[in-house]
């Protein structure tokens, strides 16, 4: 329940008052604007897991508060989980949750993990729901042929639905055009595009050898700035792997193959990166890891995101980082390429997202009711109108 102070009656007065009489004051104040009508049903709450960042909820407020309002019945209750872990924070709150019998009634999940939470029979299966949607003819009932054949495929697992997608994206470059242009000071820059303007880089062949330049230091040697951190923003050795054509796993052997001639050209890859910023001219790959990550705990989220703060002239993120451009410098110069691929191959990206599942354990009328608001999250109508508010 949420009560609003009447503008009639001044906060900084009832704060005045002693202890005492201000609850007395409260208390009639109270009875005098909340109704007593017992035929007012109390609207049942739904509660909402979620890891969204801030930069995303204005969309997703506004989709949530059309919902309650076609849903007199229902309130949604949101909790944002946070953790020391990047993904899914929510893990070892979720698994007690159900373990002990109160789990919400929704959570936002990553779709990579669906399956071995399914396999664990943390999650319950949503078959019976979306059939019982297109058995009723629900203009909103949810299909695999609206997502990409991989989307939903991670939802599945061992031929049950157990998540609905909400979302996929692709990794970019991003890259800053005024660190872009200072590096391209140096006489050793050799990347030009047509036009005669300096270009970022293209290779992993022209990064390792540009990358260097972008690197500035403090009177006491530290690294001040830097052009590009392998394992920063979104992107991993998984990343590098694929663009070389590694496979991280044999499928029919069911065994990790970490060890592809590939992966470990991509991690070679990585290395020489690193290797830019041990001091001097030394190129230790072990010291220039140590170097980089020390750079990398100062950094923050935010208003002083690295690459908004100039602390980096290349980033590797989702389009969901636009949110965070636009909020935070929405007059950065800017520009976005794919994210730097081996020579003479094309360049490749990968997909993720999330996902809104129901745990095990939910009792059969609130999972009904967590049903109907998963539905409408998922729907055309309200992803229109979480884009509009996420526009403005």
């Amino acid at each position: 329940m949420i009560v609003r102070r009447s503008p009639d009656l001044p906060s900084k007065g009832l704060c005045c008052l002693s202890g005492s009489l201000r609850a007395v004051v409260i208390g009639v104040f109270l009875a005098g604007v909340i109704p007593s009508n017992p035929a007012v049903a109390e609207k049942e709450k739904i509660r909402v897991w979620f890891t969204w960042l801030i930069e995303e909820m204005p969309g997703r407020l506004a989709a949530m508060a059309k919902f309650e309002e076609d849903n007199p019945d229902l309130e949604i209750e949101l909790t944002r989980i946070a953790g020391d872990a990047h993904y899914n924070p929510q893990n070892q709150k979720l698994m007690c949750a159900i373990a002990g019998g109160d789990p919400p009634e929704v959570v936002l999940q990553d779709r990579f993990t669906i399956g071995s939470w399914a396999a664990r029979g943390a999650f319950r299966s949503l078959d019976d729901l979306i059939e019982a949607d297109w058995t009723a003819g629900h203009p909103q009932a949810v299909t695999s042929s609206h997502y990409y054949e991989a989307c939903w495929k991670e939802a599945v697992y061992e031929g049950q639905v157990y998540a609905v997608p909400t979302s996929t994206d692709s990794r970019v470059m991003y890259y800053r055009k005024d660190l872009l242009e200072s590096a391209a000071e140096n006489p050793e820059w050799s990347l030009y595009d047509q036009e005669g303007n300096p270009r970022p880089p293209f290779t992993w062949k022209e990064m390792q050898s540009h990358n260097r330049l972008f690197v500035r230091r403090d009177e006491r040697g530290n690294l001040d700035s830097v052009g590009y951190i392998p394992d920063q923003g979104n992107c991993y050795l998984y990343m590098y792997g694929f663009q070389n054509g590694g496979k991280f796993m044999d499928m029919e052997a069911h065994r990790c193959t970490l060890n592809d001639p590939k992966i470990v050209q991509a991690l070679e890859y990585m290395c020489g990166i690193y290797a830019d910023y041990s001091p001097g001219d030394t190129r230790d790959r072990i010291e220039g890891r140590k170097q980089s990550a020390r750079f990398s705990q100062a950094f923050q989220g935010g208003v002083n995101q690295p690459f908004l703060d100039g602390q980096l002239a290349f980033w590797v993120d989702t389009e969901g980082f636009m949110s965070v451009i636009s909020r935070y410098r929405p007059n950065l110069q800017f520009g976005v390429i794919p994210v730097p691929h081996p020579e003479g191959s094309d360049p490749i990206t990968w997909s993720g997202g999330w996902s809104l599942v129901i745990p095990n354990g939910v009792p059969a009328k609130k999972a009904q009711q967590a049903w109907r608001f998963i539905r409408w999250m998922v729907s055309p109508e309200a992803n229109l109108l979480m884009t509009q508010y996420q526009r403005d």
